[in-house]
């Protein structure tokens, strides 16, 4: 399954599933079926990319902290 970066809004409809409609927004980068991609490359609205890493830092996430220090889930 490759990833594809999608350059405008496009609508994906499963052949299986015709009832079904995915869209995927202009911008965003998602793993889709092979079909999907090849469909959204044909029709000029994504293009196939390799995966994007982010780094912990960059979601927020602390990993340096002991974990008793980390917020409890409880609120206490």
């Amino acid at each position: 399954m490759p990833w594809v970066k999608f350059s405008e809004k496009f609508v994906y409809v499963p052949p299986k599933f015709p009832q079904t409609a995915i869209s995927y927004k202009a911008g965003t980068s998602r793993l889709v079926t092979q079909d999907c991609a090849e469909k959204a490359v044909k029709a000029g609205k994504g293009r196939i990319v390799r995966r994007t890493v982010k780094k912990a830092e960059d979601d927020g996430i602390r990993t340096d902290a002991p974990a008793a220090e980390l917020p409890s889930s409880t609120g206490d």
